[in-house]
């Protein structure tokens, strides 16, 4: 089995570059029980697919556990027995869309682990990835991402797994011999944050004549060219 790059919380970053704005004790928002069985994560799975929809339809302060269960066709009973209130659901949610982000994003960074690809091709992956990954669904995204409270803990551990990342990144532009940029430190915080920035306002207040994949394409021209100017430019 190949060993995961990332911590648990490096999901939830790999997913979202900027961060939640709401945060609550952990006790409010965790699980009661963890589906462990078939039938039991069919259940979860149908909760949390309806719980997309409600948002997306109707908003967060409107989201009730009561909408969810309706919509996922079970007993506000058994949507209980697995999350003690809406905030839990929502938390799962956003879990579920870090793990598919996960799956896609993790293997790019583990890419500049073991080794050294040009800068602008392995750059164009990643901003592409993300975009395909956060434009999916821009009403969801934006609810959970800027009107989900999180709990404190799990944001404590989102900003050091985005640490992490960025240390990563740093050793990749230290070593990549087309990177010019004189501070790598400084040039993968500035890439890290600048992806998360565009990419999340392009997924949730993005003027209506500019298409996400425009906004990815000209930072990918951005950053390359910040990353690869000739250093008598600098």
């Amino acid at each position: 089995m190949r060993r995961r790059l990332l911590p648990a919380a490096g999901r939830l970053v790999t997913s979202h570059f900027a961060m939640p704005r709401t945060k609550r004790t952990h006790e409010a928002v965790d699980p009661r029980k963890r589906p462990l069985q078939g039938r039991s994560r069919v259940t979860v799975d149908a909760i949390l697919e309806a719980a997309a929809q409600v948002l997306e339809r109707d908003g967060y302060a409107a989201t009730t556990t009561d909408l969810i269960a309706e919509r996922a066709g079970v007993s506000i009973g058994s949507l209980y027995q697995y999350f003690p209130n809406k905030d839990a659901v929502l938390l799962a949610l956003t879990r579920r869309h870090a793990d598919e982000a996960q799956s896609v994003l993790e293997p790019l960074l583990a890419e500049i682990v073991t080794s050294t690809p040009p800068v602008a091709a392995w750059l164009q992956r990643f901003v592409r990835a993300a975009v395909e990954l956060n434009g999916r669904r821009p009403r969801l995204h934006q609810i959970l991402f800027e009107e989900t409270p999180f709990p404190v803990e799990t944001m404590e551990e989102m900003y050091r797994a985005g640490e992490l990342i960025i240390g990563i990144v740093e050793s990749y532009l230290a070593r990549a011999p087309d990177v010019t940029v004189p501070n790598p430190r400084l040039a993968s915080y500035l890439l890290f944050r600048t992806v998360g920035g565009v990419i999340n306002a392009g997924a949730v207040r993005r003027p209506a004549e500019l298409t996400m994949r425009a906004c990815g394409e000209e930072l990918i021209v951005l950053l390359s060219g910040y990353l690869t100017a000739p250093v008598a430019s600098r």
